[in-house]
């Protein structure tokens, strides 16, 4: 990103082919097979609700920090989706991409429940009251 002034989403997946990643998980290997075959990098992310995406997630704030645009959630979407193409992934990642950025634009911390709460609130907004729990229960 940093070459390329920007998320590049194509660039993103290639690299992620390209290096070694440390502490990979099946999803990830996944991917990267899929990349392998000839597969778009749009169409290469399995549907996966790991933690793998969530866990790199955050530098996709940098691009935004000087302007906080709409573009950081397409940008965090896409990004989550190369690997973790799985609407709860995808709305862990804004979710917690949104408490980043929030937490930029504060003056002191947050009160407790603010934490929950906003992680709840964001994630039900982008999809998140669809999904369903490890266990398999839905969610009311």
């Amino acid at each position: 990103m940093i070459a390329d002034g920007g998320f590049i989403p194509e660039n993103v997946a290639k690299r992620f082919c390209r290096e070694r990643i440390s502490g990979i998980g099946n999803t990830v290997r996944q991917f990267i097979a899929n990349m392998k075959v000839g597969k778009p990098w749009y169409k290469s992310g399995p549907p996966s609700a790991g933690n793998g995406a969530l866990m790199r997630i955050a530098p996709m704030v940098i691009p935004h920090l000087a302007t906080g645009t709409k573009n950081l959630w397409v940008d965090t979407a896409l990004s989550s989706m190369i690997t973790h193409n799985d609407a709860g992934s995808i709305s862990a990642c804004l979710a917690f991409v949104y408490i980043l950025r929030q937490l930029m634009l504060l003056e002191e911390p947050p009160e407790p429940a603010w934490w929950a709460e906003t992680y709840v609130r964001t994630a039900r907004e982008s999809g998140g009251a669809d999904l369903l729990p490890p266990a398999g229960r839905a969610v009311a």
